[in-house]
């Protein structure tokens, strides 16, 4: 079994890694990306201003996205010092 996935491409915009499911043989698919921007702390009010939108976000995405979480999708959205982070995990039948 492979333990760590492998690096597929990379460049100066994203990094793209990729590993098989070997142990349970579920289609699984993981995506995550990260907006980034010195703004996040360059002062309270921007980082307070940003922390607001991320609520937002899950709140109208979580409704959005009921009936894909039965089925086993999840999300996850952080703010971060680089920016915000936005991770989707769920099954993908390929």
């Amino acid at each position: 079994p492979t333990m760590h996935p492998q690096l597929i491409h990379e460049d100066d915009q994203y990094k793209l890694w990729h590993k098989l499911d070997d142990v349970y043989g579920l289609p699984k698919a993981t995506f995550s990306f990260m907006v980034r921007t010195p703004i996040v702390y360059a002062s309270p009010d921007s980082f307070i201003r940003i922390q607001l939108f991320c609520e937002l976000f899950k709140e109208g995405i979580t409704e959005e996205l009921y009936e894909a979480s039965l089925a086993g999708l999840t999300f996850h959205v952080e703010v971060l010092k680089e920016g915000i982070s936005f991770t989707f995990t769920g099954y993908d039948e390929k």
